[in-house]
C-alpha cells in the first residue's frame, strides 16, 4: 500500500499536478487560424484568401508570410458587382448612390511585417512628395507664362506619377468579393496561402 502511494505521489506527478492552473487564461496559438464552430475561419481558393467576416488572421504578414509581431492594419472593406461600374457612363452621382446601396462591407485587420509596414509608409510619403512637387510645378507655369506649357505638362506627369507610385507601394490585399458571411481577398502572398486548408 505504501509503495502504491509512493508511486502515485512521485515527484514527476506532483510537479505535473501543481503545474496545472485551472484559473489561468487559455493560451492562443497566434500562428494558427481560429476555429469557428466546426470549421476553419480561413481558407485558400487558388490564389485567393477566403475568410469569414470577423475572422482573426494568423500573426504572419499577408505580403510575405514573415512574422507580423502582433501588428494589425485595420481596414473597412467594401465591394459590389463590377457591372454597377457601367452606371458611371450614365451619371457619376447616380453611380455613387447605387454603389452605397448595393455594396457589401466588412471590417478586417491585416497583419504586416516590419519590412512591409516600412515600405508602405515610405511609399505613401514619397507618393505625396511627388504629387506636391507636381502641384508646385503647375504653380510655376502660372508664374512663367513663356514656358507655361512645359510646366503644366511636367506638373501633371509628377502628380500622376506620385499618385500611382503611392498606390502601388502602399497596396494591401483587396477584396475580390464580399457577401453576407464571407470575404474573398486577392493580393495575398502564395507562401501565406500555402499553409491554409483548401476552400
Amino acid at each position: 500500500m505504501i509503495a502504491r502511494l509512493d508511486c502515485f505521489m512521485s515527484p514527476s506527478r506532483i510537479f505535473s499536478m501543481s503545474d496545472f492552473n485551472p484559473y489561468a487564461a487559455p493560451k492562443a496559438d497566434l500562428h494558427a487560424p481560429r476555429l469557428a464552430g466546426d470549421g476553419m475561419e480561413i481558407w485558400r481558393d487558388n490564389k485567393v484568401l477566403v475568410m469569414t467576416k470577423g475572422a482573426v488572421l494568423p500573426d504572419r504578414c499577408l505580403k510575405c508570410n514573415a512574422p507580423a509581431e502582433g501588428y494589425r492594419l485595420r481596414r473597412k472593406l467594401s465591394w459590389h458587382p463590377s457591372a454597377y461600374y457601367l452606371i458611371i457612363l450614365i451619371n457619376l452621382i447616380l453611380y455613387v448612390i447605387v454603389a452605397l446601396i448595393v455594396r457589401y462591407t466588412a471590417k478586417a485587420e491585416f497583419p504586416l511585417c516590419p519590412i512591409h509596414r516600412r515600405r508602405r509608409r515610405w511609399g505613401i510619403i514619397n507618393g505625396w512628395l511627388l504629387a506636391l512637387l507636381g502641384f508646385a510645378t503647375l504653380f510655376g507655369g502660372a508664374v512663367d507664362n513663356d514656358h507655361a506649357g512645359y510646366y503644366v505638362f511636367g506638373g501633371l506627369v509628377l502628380v500622376v506619377a506620385g499618385l500611382v507610385y503611392g498606390l502601388v507601394r502602399s497596396q494591401i490585399p483587396r477584396p475580390s468579393k464580399i457577401d453576407k458571411s464571407f470575404v474573398w481577398l486577392k493580393g495575398v502572398s502564395p507562401r501565406f496561402l500555402a499553409e491554409l486548408p483548401n476552400w
